[in-house]
């Protein structure tokens, strides 16, 4: 049974009967569907085409006049204008959906099968408004999406949202995955050898759709700021027990006695001409020291953060800056904060990254007021405690970021309170002059209305 006439499958294709379609939504947990847009999507994700929606013109009017009978006492004209105006209103969700379907590319779809790769990208119209069935029968279709005819947006429209959060979870990297879906396993079973897991693609896609990608377009643009690059300090130090050895300048004749054995039989006068010249090499043992950077975060919990976008953009910011501790470059510590500085987090390897993304996606703005000056003073505080912890690991640098959406006063606060601890402050939609001003002068980054 064909359930649509939108589409054509290729010859080569036997579209999919509405068990299969009940067994395939189920295990992807879609709890409804339109069998005729399953049918659509599976038949060109088959290699099929689009019907032209004036050659199935017909066959709507036919559908119409068998849903909508004449009713007793109806003269026949009248129920010719019922007939019209509802063929004419299906003819346009139609042509709405065969819009949708021309503009979506489902080569980016994931998916084993056609009926897979329908099923998922239905999971993802899904996180849209209108995007699920709405259990009304209509003359032509089983059930239709509120999302074709709504006047707010365009079919086109719609199907390029679902385009390019696909095109997203493509692009991104290991790291983004991890920070994006701390949940999942690093290779499900369903993945096979060295690919992608589809579940975890179309998870990811879902939360972009419905606002992580405001994460990963924040956290790419930080990406940019030099005054945000996190580096890993690498140094050679000299160690009579050290596990290296290298070579480098001869700096004093007291030293002759570790040059190279090969350096002895060259030619005497060249010899002493190379040492007072200083080019002869000298071999030492060298122990190499890597020292990473010291990140702290702070976050302002109070009610207002949570509205909105605002708990997004924060948790892109603080997604930037994990993705360093995920890269070995970093350790980072974090705290929410209202009018004083909230339990401390430790992100110090890759497992901890991930539990705390999950701590900032649950949230905690319960707070009321901030007091911003005193919380940055308690942070470079406990900063300066880390930093000087014999049992901690050992930094080069030390940075502090605020995230506020707060305007209180924050002239009281002076660059030597900083304690050479460089400073970023992004405002989230608000405006703090003082605030991003000290942070600027700190050879930080200051942002208002972010």
């Amino acid at each position: 049974m064909s359930f649509s006439f939108r589409t054509r499958p290729p010859v080569s294709y036997i579209p999919p009967t509405r068990d299969e379609m009940k067994t395939a939504a189920q295990a992807a947990n879609l709890p409804g569907f339109a069998p005729d847009l399953v049918e659509d999507l599976c038949n060109l994700a088959a290699g099929g085409d689009i019907v032209a929606p004036s050659s199935y013109r017909s066959e709507i009017e036919r559908k119409v006049r068998e849903h909508l009978p004449q009713q007793q006492n109806e003269d026949f004209a009248a129920w010719s204008k019922r007939v019209a105006e509802r063929s004419e209103k299906a003819a346009r969700y139609h042509q709405a959906v065969a819009d949708f379907l021309e503009r979506l590319d489902l080569s980016v779809t994931p998916g084993s099968s056609p009926l897979e790769q329908a099923v998922n990208l239905l999971k993802l119209l899904a996180t849209q408004k209108g995007g699920q069935p709405d259990g009304k029968s209509g003359p032509t279709t089983e059930s239709s999406l509120p999302i074709f005819v709504d006047p707010k947006q365009t079919p086109e429209s719609v199907a390029e949202r679902l385009n390019s959060a696909m095109e997203e979870v493509e692009s991104l990297s290991d790291e983004e995955r991890e920070l994006l879906d701390p949940d999942a396993e690093q290779q499900s079973s369903s993945a096979g050898d060295g690919g992608e897991d589809p579940k975890q693609a179309v998870k990811l896609a879902e939360d972009m759709l419905r606002g992580k990608e405001i994460m990963l377009k924040i956290s790419r643009n930080l990406d940019k700021l030099t005054r945000m690059k996190v580096s890993r300090q690498k140094k050679l130090e000299v160690d009579p027990e050290g596990d290296e050895r290298r070579l480098r300048p001869l700096e004093h004749f007291g030293e002759l006695m570790q040059i190279p054995q090969s350096a002895w039989a060259l030619p005497r006068n060249y010899r002493n001409y190379l040492a007072v010249t200083k080019q002869l090499p000298v071999r030492e043992r060298v122990t190499r020291r890597e020292r990473k950077q010291l990140l702290y975060v702070i976050c302002d919990c109070s009610g207002s953060m949570g509205q909105g976008q605002r708990l997004y953009k924060a948790g892109g910011i603080v997604m930037n800056r994990l993705k360093a501790v995920i890269d070995g470059d970093a350790e980072l510590w974090f705290r929410w904060f209202d009018t004083e500085l909230k339990q401390r987090h430790e992100a110090r390897t890759p497992e901890e990254a991930r539990a705390l993304i999950k701590e900032i996606a649950r949230g905690n703005h319960s707070g009321g007021g901030t007091c911003i000056a005193d919380c940055v003073r308690a942070a470079v505080s406990d900063i300066a405690d880390i930093w000087n912890d014999p049992d901690a690991s050992e930094f080069h640098k030390a940075e502090l970021v605020v995230i506020t959406d707060g305007d209180d006063d924050c002239s009281s606060l002076r660059i030597d309170q900083l304690d050479h601890t460089r400073l970023h402050v992004f405002v989230v939609e608000k405006k703090n002059e003082a605030l991003c001003l000290l942070a600027q002068a700190s050879g930080g980054v200051g942002v208002q209305q972010f």
